[in-house]
């Protein structure tokens, strides 16, 4: 069956400022001198306070300022779920220095929890953010892509770091009969998507 805007598939629509959103979790957060726990409750970004988040499960990307010697190279440990199953991971800074976003690969269904280990002093900032855009379950695909200006899309084929990965040009709402696993939304990318997409969904 072709598609067409018409289609009965279920659609999905992030806006341009919904990818890559580095503090859409959690606004610029004080380091701590103490272990701090990070609760649904407790986020403020657009990703959950809008209800963002609930679109389809999405990745977790921590973000932390450029302040001289503010952190420990100790790992933030993130633990959500994922199809029902507890899923965790761990996204360790580099530097004690900041400045870097660190990008993580496991898809969470909801606003996981956070647990930021003790920090050097208090005068760095903690950002979290979502990431890539995955399919509701493991083992679905997408069945089409369409974005809303010219642009580049990012697509990933499988949930593993070896699957493959396809960059290609797209023109305005052309919708594109691709079945990717997920659609990655880095900024970091040399072109990046930077304009609103939209997942077809079986």
């Amino acid at each position: 069956m072709s598609l067409s805007s018409g289609s009965a598939r279920r659609t999905v629509t992030f806006l341009a400022t919904e990818l890559d959103d580095v503090d859409g979790v959690l606004s610029a957060a004080a380091t701590a001198l103490t272990a701090t726990t990070y609760l649904a409750a407790d986020y403020d970004g657009d990703a959950q306070s809008s209800g963002v988040w609930l679109k389809l499960p999405q990745t977790i990307t921590v973000t932390l300022s450029n302040t001289v010697g503010a952190f420990e190279v100790d790992p933030i440990v993130i633990t959500g779920v994922r199809n029902g199953v507890a899923v965790t991971e761990s996204l360790t800074p580099t530097s004690a220095d900041g400045n870097e976003t660190l990008r993580g690969t496991q898809a969470f269904d909801a606003p996981p929890t956070i647990v930021v280990p003790a920090q050097a002093d208090e005068d760095g900032t903690i950002s979290i953010g979502v990431g890539n855009i995955c399919t509701p379950a493991y083992e679905e695909r997408f069945a089409a892509v369409k974005i809303a200006a010219n642009g580049q899309i990012h697509a990933q084929y499988g949930e593993s770091s070896e699957s493959p990965v396809d960059s290609f040009a797209s023109v305005a709402n052309t919708i594109e009969p691709i079945a990717p696993t997920r659609l990655l939304t880095s900024a970091a990318r040399t072109t990046p998507m930077g304009t609103d997409v939209t997942v077809y969904i079986d």
